[in-house]
């Protein structure tokens, strides 16, 4: 869900993720930033590969 308080206006699903998207890339400083920022988000939405995403430490998968 995205919303814009002043205007009032409020946007779900796809336009809201879009709209994310932007605004993330656009906070980006470079444009090499930008472009390989959206190069990994493009592999990982046409592989459905989540390991883009996952932050995993070594210690806190082991049971101790």
């Amino acid at each position: 869900m995205a919303d814009l308080p002043k205007l009032e206006i409020h946007f779900n699903g796809f336009v809201a993720w879009v709209m994310w998207l932007l605004v993330h890339l656009f906070s980006l400083i470079t444009y090499r930033n930008r472009l390989m920022t959206m190069a990994n988000w493009a592999v990982a939405f046409f592989t459905k590969d989540q390991s883009l995403r996952m932050i995993v430490r070594a210690n806190s998968l082991r049971k101790e």
